[in-house]
């Protein structure tokens, strides 16, 4: 099922209605943002347009819709900001954070839920593919929020995994589409990323590991995989180059050799392009 129908077969009727009724002639939206307070709006690559069948009740029946009636289940996606959904949509939550010890342990009053829609095309696949296809080790993929990231790991994955075993790694559940199914991949949904690409190394036999999001917490087990001679495509929010390598763990991973290749994702002229950069350590 396409993302967006996905969306609107779970949220209230009339919303859905109108979400519906104003994408016509627009295409599909990037985002949906519903909002207790402030504008709701339905976000388009051309800009915003306003949703007005949005109140409490609206917020609180389509949270309830996307938990499935059951959010203590998705309590730690919660704390971590949000609930998965299946064709890749994410949905961002927002309310009143509730801290023991200084560990954030749940939330509640939710306040805004932000739907992110995969957009499905990649302007720049070809090229993406090539560069990870020739490439000597691992590839690290830039971008602000929203820049196409995810896009091109799908895209990767499909092209990529024709010729070799493939493991996502895919902790929040958006990587995964069903354009993946049936390819010589194998999926490690909601594992937490240090260790599923732990697992994946020692225990499925990758030749090539794809993840999402890097953090500090994952440098070791990055480091370790890439050892064990598999590369890894990864990716990592930045605007710039410069953005990307002020951050420690990254220029770690980087003198270490794990990425041979840096790919940023820009937008140029109402699409993405990506551009390859040059490593510190060349």
């Amino acid at each position: 099922m396409p993302p967006l129908q996905e969306i609107l077969k779970i949220l209230p009727i009339d919303l859905a209605r109108e979400i519906a009724s104003r994408s016509h002639g627009r295409g599909t939206p990037r985002e949906i943002r519903l909002r207790r307070r402030g504008s709701s709006q339905l976000v388009f690559a051309s800009g915003s347009v306003p949703l007005s069948a949005v109140n409490d009740d609206t917020v609180d029946a389509a949270f309830s819709a996307v938990c499935r009636g059951a959010p203590y289940a998705y309590r730690d996606s919660i704390v971590q900001g949000f609930v998965p959904l299946s064709s890749g949509v994410r949905v961002g939550v927002a309310g009143r954070a509730h801290y023991d010890g200084g560990r954030l342990v749940g939330v509640s009053d939710v306040a805004s839920l932000v739907f992110r829609i995969p957009t499905g095309g990649c302007d720049f696949r070809a090229r993406i593919v090539a560069i990870c296809r020739s490439a000597s080790g691992g590839v690290l993929i830039f971008s602000p929020p929203m820049g196409g990231k995810t896009t091109a790991l799908r895209a990767i994955a499909a092209e990529l995994s024709r010729d070799r075993r493939v493991a996502i790694v895919d902790e929040r559940e958006e990587i995964w589409t069903e354009e993946l199914a049936g390819r010589n991949i194998d999926l490690l949904s909601g594992y937490k990323r240090a260790s599923g690409i732990e697992i994946a190394t020692r225990c499925l036999a990758p030749e090539l590991i794809i993840t999402d999001e890097i953090s500090p917490e994952d440098s070791e087990d990055i480091l370790a995989a890439a050892n064990s001679g598999v590369p890894i495509i990864a990716t990592a929010h930045a605007a710039t180059p410069g953005e990307l390598l002020r951050r420690e763990h990254v220029s770690r991973l980087l003198g270490a050799g794990v990425f041979s290749n840096i790919v940023g994702i820009y937008r140029e002229g109402g699409r993405f392009v990506c551009r390859e950069e040059r490593s510190p350590c060349d």
